[in-house]
């Protein structure tokens, strides 16, 4: 009995261990099920770093005016009302007017000659030169055949009859369709013969996409010229892109580096002019 007892207990004894072992012997995962988590927990950084990422400190109009200009005329002329000023994390002060375009009144105010929204950049010291250079520096004209001619307005604004006019090539940025420089020199500032640069940007059409041989600087403004684009070819049902002018013009005084950028109405040629009598209504800071 004893014997039997020893050779029942030795058979059922490696039953029960195969059943042990089974249910603690790791399952194979599968490379996919790897994959899958690692893109997950990818997602969920790059939506915390977004979240986290520095946009910039919201400055009270006071204040971003009082770091750009002595005085400021109110009311501003063409409608004009702070829509909202900003330090960038690169310590850029960016100050923006617009327009009120409510009802009828904004609608037949769009279709006049009048800027619908004026910026102001001031950028960092160190970085003026480059921001100079880029902006109006490296402006250019097309030629019918494709090539570039002439000089945009260069250099810093200086006393009446100063300032210094240079050129290069065109700057990249975003993937928006290429600017055209019209229109390029000097207008008065307050005693100051300041550079400026009218420009056609053509609107980007969603369904489209951009263009790929895009070339365009800070605020919208960029480089390049001509008319505006052309439409589709006859019969093909193509539609003219809608298009706008922007005049940027340098402001830079007093170790200040400052850029303006007025926007006009679409299909509205920009009007140095306008942009002069507008820019009247701010002083520039004593050096310091």
């Amino acid at each position: 009995m004893n014997d039997l007892g020893e050779a029942a207990s030795g058979l059922a004894q490696p039953v029960v261990d195969q059943d042990s072992r089974s249910g603690l012997d790791a399952r194979p995962v599968s490379s996919l099920w790897i994959l899958g988590t690692m893109l997950i927990l990818l997602a969920v950084i790059a939506g915390v770093a977004f979240l986290l990422k520095p946009r910039g400190a919201v400055l009270e109009a006071a204040e971003a005016r009082a770091e750009l200009f002595r005085d400021v005329a109110d009311p501003l002329p063409f409608g004009l009302v702070v829509k909202e000023a900003r330090r960038l994390p690169a310590h850029e002060i960016v100050l923006t007017y617009a327009r009120g375009e409510d009802g009828a009144a904004g609608a037949a105010a769009a279709a006049t000659a009048s800027p619908v929204q004026l910026t102001f950049m001031h950028f960092p010291e160190q970085r003026a030169e480059s921001v100079l250079e880029d902006q109006f520096q490296k402006l250019r004209f097309e030629t019918a055949g494709g090539g570039s001619r002439g000089r945009g307005g260069g250099g810093r604004g200086g006393q009446r009859g100063g300032g210094r006019s240079s050129s290069g090539g065109g700057e990249k940025s975003g993937g928006s369709p290429k600017p055209k420089l019209q229109d390029a020199g000097f207008l008065d500032w307050q005693g100051f013969s300041a550079n400026y640069a009218r420009l056609l940007h053509t609107v980007p059409n969603p369904k489209q996409g951009p263009k790929q041989d895009s070339k365009e600087g800070p605020s919208g403004d960029s480089t390049a010229a001509g008319g505006p684009p052309k439409g589709g070819k006859p019969g093909s049902g193509s539609k003219k892109p809608k298009t706008y002018e922007t005049v940027r013009v340098n402001l830079s005084t007093g170790g200040r580096c400052i850029i303006a950028y007025v926007r006009f109405p679409e299909g509205v040629a920009g009007s140095k002019e306008i942009v002069s009598d507008l820019l009247s209504s701010f002083s520039p800071l004593p050096a310091h």
